[in-house]
């Protein structure tokens, strides 16, 4: 049987060495999953929404560095692929997504599931091409591989359905040669001489570090050594250092911790690695910052920068090293050191525990950690729950955290498990999902069940979108629209066939998660967290404390007349 175009499709993405697609089948989609069914090098994982599959695409690029790749049908199942595509846009993750679209002959014509598919993606997709002809599609596919590799973007093909079914094209060239092109960018050498100059000069410097410096831990620490300086992360670096380093000081941000926040904006100078943190009231005030990071565009938009380094963290850290000169004097050091033992020790309050009426989610989060296998791999949605995994998950430097940082989409979190446990299938994978977040992609937990996937997905169930009741109480307005009527969730993983617990109190909880950890099988543990836990804001204000309180007199009020 002669190939078709789409067997060639399938071929060029096995030779960029991508080993599978998610997605759901439909239209002319259907021609690219017959081509990967012939095939043994090749998977496609069946999910039950084009967004799920876009999530597990998205971590798998996430944890890997590779490529996630997606197909989606025409019209509706492109649509649905819209939030994953910006989550793996921000988030900086290759992604490659493949739709269908309707025959090349009535394109324009409104006819049934007809959308502009390159309008709708022209802001989330760096390359965005239509393909209605046979003869450009493989020179169009073969130049997305490369870009996306590349640069690290999100690429979409929209291509019409009759093209696939076309003989392949006779006398393709492999382009495999040119989809890895490593290229470093090391910045002018008296701009690393001046910046190590000004860090020299300073006696408390902080290094606020971002995923950029995901292969650059030993020179990130090098550098840290030299200046005895306390290192913060953000988000989406918390698992990159080991969080019992010495110079370990937390996290920044309304996410982060009251010492991260302290040590970035009490110091004498900082020096910032491969981030661009948003939030620029988080920043010092009037004291020298000496920015690294590959995307001139991230330089100096947060706040005031002495001096700005384009280039490759790893790289450019080991050059600054040989021109900074090792700091004596390590009292600021010692002071994060101090503040950080303190704060783990709050948490070890094992009393505490025991006479905890409700289950906190600190501790919660706190008894996973000390359960994890050291290899393992933790996804985490949006919401509440992101927070307490920012700030008391203790990971090694081994293990990985993964989630939806700069778009913060709820729902991220178990889908991002299958994907990480379709690329890492000897590791362990953990989901920690709020309650409002898991339901908005939980029909995807069949998709784990499918495939015979053990993630362990774990509800911090409150009842309630409780991120958003702390939002209303900032705001100083009532409580209102946020109470959730939740199934039972444990019953939820039985009906799949496969275990389910639940925990209402805090001597329930360790026994469950030991028990999903070695049940070996997808599973839901369904904990029953205190509905009514506060998140300390880092900072306290009157205005804060007053909208606090009119917050609750307001919805207390409410409540007296009879509204939710």
């Amino acid at each position: 049987m002669s190939k078709t175009l789409s067997d060639q499709v399938v071929d060029i993405l096995a030779q960029a060495g991508i080993k599978r697609a998610y997605g759901i089948p439909g239209d002319a989609t259907n021609l690219i999953l017959a081509s990967i069914f012939q095939r043994n090098d090749f998977d496609f994982i069946l999910t039950r929404h084009e967004e799920g599959a876009g999530f597990m695409a998205s971590a798998h690029a996430k944890l890997t560095g590779e490529m996630g790749v997606v197909l989606a049908c025409q019209g509706p199942g492109t649509a649905h692929m819209l939030e994953a595509m910006y989550d793996a846009k921000l988030d900086k993750a290759p992604m490659l997504v493949i739709t269908g679209q309707v025959e090349s002959d009535v394109i324009g014509t409104h006819t049934v599931q007809e959308i502009n598919q390159i309008l709708l993606f022209a802001d989330v997709a760096a390359f965005n091409r239509e393909v209605r002809s046979a003869n450009n599609l493989i020179s169009i596919l073969q130049l997305a591989i490369q870009t996306v590799k590349a640069k690290k973007i999100v690429a979409h093909i929209s291509i019409a359905a009759d093209v696939l079914r076309e003989p392949a094209i006779k006398n393709v060239l492999p382009q495999s040669s040119v989809y890895d092109m490593p290229y470093h960018v090391v910045p002018d050498l008296k701009l690393i001489i001046k910046s190590a100059d000004i860090l020299n000069q300073y006696k408390n410097v902080t290094i606020l570090y971002g995923a950029g410096t995901l292969r650059a831990k030993k020179e990130l620490m090098a550098v840290a050594d030299l200046l005895a300086a306390p290192i913060v992360h953000t988000v989406r670096s918390k698992d990159i250092i080991d969080n019992n380093n010495p110079h370990y000081a937390g996290g920044i941000g309304y996410k982060g911790s009251k010492n991260g926040c302290h040590f970035v904006k009490d110091c004498d100078a900082l020096l910032i690695v491969g981030c661009s943190f948003a939030w620029k009231e988080f920043y010092p005030d009037n004291v020298p910052i000496i920015q690294i990071d590959l995307d001139p565009e991230r330089i100096g938009v947060r706040c005031h920068v002495e001096v700005g380094l384009i280039g490759d963290a790893k790289l450019t850290l080991a050059e600054l090293a040989r021109h900074l000169k090792q700091k004596e004097n390590k009292d600021f050091l010692e002071e994060a050191k101090t503040a950080h033992a303190k704060a783990i020790e709050k948490l070890h309050d094992t009393e505490k525990m025991k006479n905890a009426k409700r289950i906190g989610s600190p501790i919660l989060t706190d008894i996973i950690s000390r359960n994890l296998k050291s290899d393992a791999i933790v996804t985490v949605d949006a919401g509440g729950v992101s927070i307490w995994a920012n700030n008391w998950l203790q990971l090694n430097g081994k293990q990985r955290l993964i989630g939806s940082a700069e778009l913060s989409t709820m729902g991220f979190g178990m889908p991002a498990a299958i994907g990480c446990q379709l690329a890492m299938p000897d590791r362990q994978v953990v989901a920690l999902c709020g309650d409002g977040g898991f339901h908005m992609t939980m029909p995807d937990f069949a998709t784990a069940v499918k495939y015979n996937l053990p993630i362990t997905v774990i509800v911090y169930n409150s009842f309630s979108y409780h991120l958003i009741e702390l939002e209303q109480l900032k705001e100083g307005v009532a409580q209102c629209y946020t109470k959730l009527s939740n199934p039972d969730y444990a019953k939820i993983a039985e009906a799949h066939g496969v275990p389910g617990f639940t925990a209402k109190t805090i001597d329930e909880v360790e026994p469950a998660i030991r028990a999903a950890f070695a049940s070996g099988k997808p599973c839901i543990v369904d904990v029953h967290v205190d509905p009514d836990e506060l998140i300390k804001p880092n900072k306290i204000t009157l205005s804060l404390a007053s909208h606090f309180a009119m917050s609750m007199l307001k919805t207390k009020i409410a409540e007296w007349s009879g509204k939710e």
